[in-house]
């Protein structure tokens, strides 16, 4: 969703993932966020999951609130904890 080259077709089917399956990753170490002009940047790592979520609150109908409650949810069934 943060390259327009690969996920412009994603942002308008955000709304249609069900909050309870809807989760975040980075692609980590590679695929940098290209939405955000990162400096010093080359790699891409966790910190830069907020940059993820901003383009999802970008596109979708629901409130930010919503969304990061879920995802930490599902987060922590996901992972067992």
């Amino acid at each position: 969703i943060c390259d327009e080259r690969r996920g412009t077709h994603l942002k308008g089917l955000i709304d249609h993932i069900p909050l309870d399956k809807i989760m975040i990753e980075t692609d980590a170490p590679y695929l940098i966020p290209r939405t955000q002009k990162l400096k010093n940047s080359q790699r891409n790592e966790p910190k830069f999951l907020p940059y993820v979520a901003q383009e999802i609150y970008k596109n979708s109908n629901k409130s930010k609130e919503l969304i990061n409650s879920s995802m930490y949810l599902n987060s922590l069934n996901f992972f067992g904890l």
